[in-house]
């Protein structure tokens, strides 16, 4: 059976040790879109810095759908456990696509009958955190949308350009 894993050849060596083995890239998305009214009260909010609350909660759900989706996926998949898990956030024009991508992997023994854990640790920091007797539960995040405003923004090139990290403006 072909396996297409984001593990690489040491990864896989550890997880063995331990009575893992390696199952295919798991990958959940969402895309969301702010929308019109959103987009004009989170740039106004932007001009005077502080919290966007509307951004971080559309972060936080798209972020939450993606990693849904990936753990679903290794649902299906028989894996006891999703390894290197990573979040990535992809523009497209007015749209933001929340990807999340880890690798699944399965018990040695037999399928799991549900997931167990899922972490961004890759597979040799997964192999000696299981080796010191810790268990990995489930992968964590945590977002805020924040501006510094345009004052702020402002006041941040003025001391660049008083530090000289700045030379000149084009």
């Amino acid at each position: 059976m072909t396996v297409i894993t984001g593990l690489s050849g040491n990864e896989i060596f550890c997880l063995r040790r331990q009575g893992l083995t390696p199952g295919d890239l798991v990958i959940g998305n969402s895309v969301i879109s702010l929308g019109l009214i959103g987009s004009i009260s989170s740039g106004l909010k932007t001009l005077f810095g502080g919290e966007v609350h509307q951004v971080t909660r559309i972060i936080h759900e798209g972020r939450q759908r993606a990693y849904a989706r990936m753990v679903a996926e290794a649902k299906r998949h028989g894996g006891v456990g999703i390894t290197g898990v990573s979040n990535e956030l992809v523009l497209h024009g007015t749209n933001v696509e929340f990807l999340a991508i880890g690798s699944c992997i399965h018990r040695a023994e037999a399928k799991a009958q549900q997931l167990e854990f899922s972490t961004s640790a890759d597979g040799q920091a997964l192999y000696c955190q299981l080796d010191a007797g810790f268990e990995p539960k489930r992968f964590v995040f945590g977002n805020v949308a924040y501006s510094i405003g345009l004052g702020g923004g402002l006041i941040g090139i003025l001391k660049s350009l008083q530090r000289g990290e700045i030379k000149e403006f084009s």
